[in-house]
């Protein structure tokens, strides 16, 4: 559905109005988060999960055609909450943490309905999380956005800075689902505390020649704005021995970024905690050092346990039924890249591993290599919305 001043060019809503960013630009995509504007691989994820529940929908009236319009749409949200929960759970913060560790720690999600709700949590985002630990994503990003073919074959590229505010891009052939594969396939920069020029001194420009802003000073600004201790109180608050001098970085920090550190602060509890955990050494198989793990694995504990709607919760007014909720298990992120692309026939069933031995690329119709959701288990079983 789009929503006042729109229309649709390929299943994407098209503002062509006042907006935030009508500064910078003319037409842009109306979805629920502006930042569906910033660059291209933002603009096609948002517009992916805009055309799942769209698809949901759709076959959720060809089996209930009796349900209302207002029933299609809660349930299509409740799904899609519940596939972007499980692929968090199940395939990205695995990845991301180390599997040993959330195993260790019990943050995966199991085959049966969870019991941990707790009404006396604080349901709210750390200031620690949103402000610091949850933007190392920006030590990750790569400057040249691959778009490979189905078969993984590199035709082009888009340069990041010469596309800030350009979600249109996307209506350009071939680019919505080279993206995707990109995003699938392109390895990541790895995690330190050295970013691409694209976002420390072009971030936001319209062309990439024009000097912009610089992500890592924002970050840095903004969590002292925000009155964040700094990393030596998150070592100690994490169960890491807290530094006295910057040689005791060297537990976790490289030598070559603590000396970087030392010459740029005056004592190790003036190092901000962006900047100290994005420093670490990533911490065992997983992707970021141990203090950045331990603020993440907190932060999506308390967001799981304080959700009293959280999918596979048995507690919730209107749990999925068993059958409804063994459907949920099968959603991978590839299945929603093949069902929601516009033309894209192969995929490596985790996406967020590169394409290799054992993760190999399959058909989009191999629907035992990419399992799909059966929405036939939600045939004339929804509550009615009103």
């Amino acid at each position: 559905m789009c929503f006042l001043y729109t229309h649709i060019i390929k299943n994407v809503c098209i503002c062509h109005e006042q907006s935030a960013y009508s500064h910078v630009l003319t037409n842009i995509h109306l979805l629920g988060d502006d930042r569906v504007n910033v660059h291209p691989q933002l603009a096609a994820i948002h517009t992916i999960w805009h055309r799942e529940h769209n698809r949901i929908a759709d076959e959720l009236a060809n089996l209930n055609p009796d349900w209302s319009d207002e029933t299609l749409y809660q349930e299509a949200r409740r799904i899609v909450i519940a596939e972007i929960q499980h692929i968090t759970y199940k395939e990205w913060l695995p990845i991301l943490l180390g599997r040993k560790y959330t195993r260790a720690i019990g943050l995966t999600v199991g085959n049966s309905y969870s019991r941990n709700y707790n009404s006396d949590d604080e349901p709210a985002v750390s200031n620690e999380a949103a402000t610091a630990a949850l933007r190392f994503l920006n030590s990750l990003m790569q400057g040249k956005l691959s778009l490979p073919d189905n078969f993984r074959q590199q035709n082009k590229t888009l340069q990041l800075a010469e596309h800030f505010f350009n979600p249109r891009v996307i209506e350009s052939e071939e680019v919505l689902d080279g993206l995707l594969r990109g995003l699938a396939t392109q390895t990541s920069q790895k995690m330190d505390i050295n970013l691409i020029p694209d976002i420390t001194s072009k971030l936001y420009t319209s062309n990439g020649n024009d000097l912009g802003l610089d992500a890592i000073s924002l970050d840095i600004e903004r969590g002292r704005d925000h009155g964040l201790p700094g990393y030596n109180y998150y070592r100690r608050y994490c169960g890491l021995p807290a530094a006295k001098t910057f040689d005791d970085f060297l537990d976790y920090i490289p030598t070559e970024m603590m000396r970087k550190l030392r010459t740029i602060y005056s004592h190790p509890n003036d190092v901000d905690l962006i900047v100290g955990g994005m420093a670490e050494r990533p911490a065992d198989d997983g992707m970021i050092g141990p203090t950045f793990r331990c603020l993440i694995y907190e932060q999506f504990s308390r967001s799981r346990r304080t959700d009293r709607f959280f999918y596979d919760s048995a507690t919730q007014p209107h749990p999925f039924t068993p059958e409804q909720l063994t459907q949920l298990r099968n959603v991978t992120l590839a299945r929603i890249f093949c069902d929601n692309g516009d033309d894209i026939t192969h995929m490596q069933r985790n996406v967020f591993l590169k394409p290799q031995a054992g993760n190999e690329l399959r058909r989009c119709t191999d629907f035992e290599a990419i399992p799909s959701v059966d929405l036939f288990a939600w045939a004339e079983r929804a509550k009615a919305y009103r």
